[in-house]
């Protein structure tokens, strides 16, 4: 089996995503790739983020739960396109009782402010009711919120924890 390290870089605007501008057949994707023989999933993931993004000697890594939460067949990670180009990125986390988790949303830079994050919200929604999912939930960054209330979702807590995070929920 060949076992692969996906980094996730956050911060308070989002996610680091990149494309690869000499292959446009690639789509938008995190850092990340193949853990070589001998070496440990965190060392792999701190290598591999240097050397796809040039962030040399970046701390703060830890490694996220019990195994890699994009293969796992109840959550779905998508790449949201436009005019054949992937531009943003989502993952919906389905839930046993009715809701989901909506994780993960970016947009690239050069198409963002342009309501392309409203669009793929949308057509996420509609996804999500096609599998009988009758109720979302995000954990936004402070400064999305607006973003997401816009969208008609409100300040929930569904998690407890000391999140930095704003909670939200909507009914569809």
């Amino acid at each position: 089996m060949i076992e692969k390290a996906l980094v996730y870089g956050t911060t308070s605007r989002g996610l680091l995503v990149f494309d690869e501008p000499d292959f446009h057949e690639v789509p938008i994707q995190v850092p990340g790739g193949t853990v070589e023989a001998g070496e440990q999933v965190i060392d792999a993931a701190r290598r591999e983020f240097g050397e796809e993004t040039g962030l040399l000697n970046r701390t703060g890594f830890r490694l996220l739960g019990d195994g890699p939460e994009e293969i796992k067949e109840q959550n779905l990670s998508l790449i949201f396109k436009f005019d054949g180009q992937a531009i943003g990125t989502v993952r919906l986390d389905q839930k046993s009782d009715g809701r989901a988790i909506v994780r993960l949303v970016a947009i690239t830079a050069d198409f963002q402010n342009q309501g392309h994050g409203r669009s793929l919200m949308t057509r996420l929604e509609r996804l999500a009711l096609s599998l009988g999912i009758n109720e979302l939930l995000v954990h936004s960054a402070p400064d999305a919120a607006g973003f997401y209330q816009k969208l008609g979702f409100v300040a929930f807590e569904f998690e407890a924890g000391n999140f930095r995070s704003v909670q939200m929920h909507k009914a569809i």
